[in-house]
């Protein structure tokens, strides 16, 4: 299969179940938002982010490692190294996912003791969001890592779907308020893994006859280069979630479900960005031992992801008010000017998304880890000072600045690892044969 094909099949799937993906979390976003009281709506966002920091420790980022390298292995032909990483891996996530399931559920024991009964009963509809965030993790190495994109998509989009009944019949029709809300992310994760289970078979069946190889791979490849992953991809997780806890500390509640709704309503607009990165893991890794064409394909990545990020943006700011009042009522008016800030990551994601495959092809994960402790520092002190003088406002700026400053910093970091990479701008501003070829394999697709 040509690198052209790769890219365009990889993208197209991806970006086509993201557009269908956040459409539909959008809309189930905005039912929440108006059935759900403010305080309520903040309380949910809250927990999810208190949740999402705990998956970290489900895998610790090691997922991202898999990925490569089984993809590594199977392009190689080393079949039975593949099988061995792919079931380490396995075993690892039902042992992590049953551990902290554990834990949390045990946990809301204590927790009612010392908040009240609502917040407990939240916890322990938590705790199975990360048995089976566990479960689906295996999925999702199993089908990127095997270039399976169709498949990661239609889990993608049925529990999007599943998500999106579960808030009509629980929210809507049985008047469910946010602990139901709450249940509606592990019902989901679930109800996709289910329906994901044949495509789960089919892509693994290869592999029913296949002897493991003896070597500790898994072991040898956390010890590793996927040491460096621990710590990265934890960081980037913990530096995702740690807002709503700074915003709640310093504003209350209320404030953070006004920055809920500003970062859903940035994050629907990204997806189509960031499904590039995505298929650029396992590509990337699969193609840089041919450098000419890798350093081509991510120049290439970066401009078709400022095609749509620039317009997008201009529109977006314009239509700001407009669509926060209608989707999300005046209640949230005041997500306007922290919206239109947020929107700036968009365009430095753009420049940024082609790093972590590049890092993660080059084995070279702890430059990942350098900047992202340079970023966590930097957004903590940023949005600790800035919000208590401009308030939302600072902590939107603060995102703002961390996104730029680790985007620089990777950059840096490239150039020392292979000092003739660099970012052709001015290719940026044309269309050549190769966009040409790009446009009508991806028309015909659609």
């Amino acid at each position: 299969m040509s690198l052209t094909r790769k890219i365009t099949e990889g993208t197209v799937a991806l970006s086509s179940s993201n557009l269908i993906m956040t459409f539909i979390n959008f809309l189930t976003t905005i039912i929440l938002i108006r059935v759900l009281n403010v305080y309520d709506f903040g309380l949910l966002m809250l927990t999810l982010a208190g949740f999402l920091i705990a998956s970290i420790f489900l895998d610790l980022g090691i997922a991202s490692v898999i990925i490569t390298d089984v993809s590594r292995e199977i392009g190689a032909k080393r079949v039975d190294r593949a099988k061995s990483l792919l079931v380490r891996y396995a075993q690892a996530e039902v042992i992590m996912g049953f551990g902290l399931f554990t834990i949390a559920f045990l946990s809301s024991f204590f927790i009612v003791n010392i908040y009240n009964e609502v917040i407990a009963n939240l916890v322990r509809v938590g705790s199975f969001f990360l048995i089976f965030t566990g479960a689906k993790n295996v999925f999702i190495v199993v089908f990127n890592s095997h270039l399976k994109f169709k498949y990661f998509s239609f889990m993608q989009i049925v529990e999007s779907i599943s998500k999106l009944v579960f808030v009509v019949v629980l929210i809507v029709i049985m008047s469910g308020g946010v602990l139901e809300a709450m249940a509606i992310y592990p019902l989901s994760i679930f109800i996709c893994i289910v329906f994901s289970l044949p495509f789960f078979l089919k892509t693994t069946k290869y592999l029913k006859g296949v002897k493991r190889a003896r070597e500790s791979l898994f072991f040898k490849t956390v010890k590793g280069h996927g040491k460096w992953v621990v710590g990265s991809v934890s960081l980037k997780n913990l530096t995702g979630n740690i807002t709503p806890w700074i915003v709640e500390y310093f504003l209350g509640v209320n404030s953070v479900a006004i920055f809920s709704v500003a970062t859903k309503l940035s994050n629907f607009f990204d997806s189509l960005i960031k499904s590039l990165e995505v298929t650029l893991m396992p590509i990337t890794s699969k193609e840089i031992f041919k450098w000419e064409r890798t350093k081509f394909m991510l120049n290439r990545s970066i401009k078709y992801a400022l095609w749509i990020s620039v317009p997008s943006f201009i529109f977006l700011w314009i239509a700001a008010p407009v669509l926060i009042e209608i989707l999300f009522t005046k209640s949230y008016l005041a997500s306007v000017g922290i919206f239109r800030i947020l929107l700036l990551i968009l365009i430095v994601y753009s420049f940024g998304l082609i790093f972590r495959p590049l890092f993660y092809a080059l084995k070279a994960q702890k430059y990942l880890l350098y900047a992202y402790v340079s970023g966590l520092i930097l957004l903590v002190a940023l949005e600790v000072l800035l919000i208590q003088f401009i308030g939302l406002v600072g902590v939107a700026i603060a995102l703002v600045l961390n996104a730029l400053m680790i985007t620089i910093l990777r950059y840096y970091f490239v150039k020392r690892l292979k000092p003739d990479f660099r970012i052709e701008i001015k290719g940026f501003f044309k269309i050549d044969e190769f966009d040409k070829k790009m446009f009508r394999k991806i028309k015909n697709r659609f």
